[in-house]
């Protein structure tokens, strides 16, 4: 079998609605193969993804959010350890 490094539509599910994104990865020449490859670069992309998802549901703050409000408060993580 032959992979080859493509970018193909997934869904990433957490609550009712599935959201679409776009996974790089290896994937088969022949699309009914579901032999697909991720590295470990490519998986931080679908974590991040799934991630917001599951703020957005649960109403969390987002990572951004998160950031922005360390950041005007001059907090790093040390400092919230």
């Amino acid at each position: 079998m032959i992979l080859r490094r493509n970018m193909r539509p997934c869904s990433a599910f957490y609550g009712e609605e599935p959201e679409v994104i776009h996974a790089t990865g290896w994937y088969p020449e022949d699309p009914a193969d579901e032999d697909d490859v991720f590295d470990p670069a490519d998986d931080k992309v679908t974590e991040r993804s799934f991630n917001r998802r599951k703020a957005q549901y649960e109403g969390l703050s987002s990572a951004q959010e998160v950031e922005r409000v360390r950041m005007k408060r001059r907090l790093n993580g040390k400092a919230l350890a």
